[in-house]
């Protein structure tokens, strides 16, 4: 009986089933693999089986097994590590989701930097034209007259459909920052200009007697969570 099957008259559905295992891979290696075999089947069917070779698919057949092989070898050359900077390795691995291929498209479009001073990356209500990766340094922005920190690595501009910046931003920049804290009111001046909002409104006193730890750069309330930058007075 199984020699009844194994007759040239079958070989399709040896290269149907190729074509379904290869359907049913999410893997595109895989996919395309069982595809390959499943063509070079029907390539040996349409030449064995009718009494005259049919000439028209064995030549599609053929065309399609040469643009998958031609797929493989691109997803496997995508796949591939090459050596690089580190400066793009470290940028890689914060990029993990993007194959090797893909990130080195990336760095081929776009331009890579090093700030030797303080630099504006983006300025609030002005068209935003460009995306940056910081990958070092500080980052302080500005919205509505309110300073952040904004800790590397960052994207800057990827959160925004309008095409305009909601707020400026500069990496490596140093400000002066006075606190003052008068009537139970914290009140931040940055640069000589008082913020325009007061910092809080506490509902205590600062202790001044020693007997609770007065904390800089550092959230009390949150263990671990510290202020992204650098100070110096």
């Amino acid at each position: 009986m199984l020699g009844d099957l194994l007759v040239k008259e079958n070989i399709v559905h040896v290269g149907a089933a190729l074509y379904l295992a290869g359907f049913l891979c999410r893997n595109q290696l895989l996919l395309r693999g069982f595809i390959v075999a499943g063509d070079i089947v029907y390539v040996l069917y349409f030449y064995l089986a009718p009494d005259e070779p049919l000439w028209g698919g064995i030549f599609w057949s053929i065309v399609f097994t040469i643009a998958n092989v031609a797929m493989v070898i691109r997803i496997v050359a995508d796949r591939t590590p090459r050596r690089m900077p580190d400066d793009h390795h470290r940028l890689h691995g914060f990029l993990d989701t993007l194959t090797p291929g893909e990130f080195r498209r990336l760095v081929r479009i776009g331009e890579w930097r090093t700030a030797q001073e303080a630099v504006t990356i983006a300025r609030e209500g002005e068209p935003l034209n460009r995306l940056a990766y910081v990958l070092d340094g500080s980052i302080t922005a500005e919205k509505a007259g309110r300073h952040f920190a904004i800790p590397a690595p960052a994207f800057i501009g990827e959160n925004n459909d309008q095409g305009y910046t909601t707020a400026s931003l500069a990496g490596a920049v140093w400000h002066h920052c006075v606190i003052t804290y008068g009537s139970n009111v914290g009140k931040v001046f940055m640069d000589g200009v008082k913020l325009t909002t007061p910092v809080s409104s506490w509902t205590k006193t600062l202790a001044t007697d020693g007997t609770q730890p007065f904390f800089l750069a550092v959230n009390a309330q949150q263990q671990g969570e510290y202020f992204a930058g650098s100070l110096d007075d």
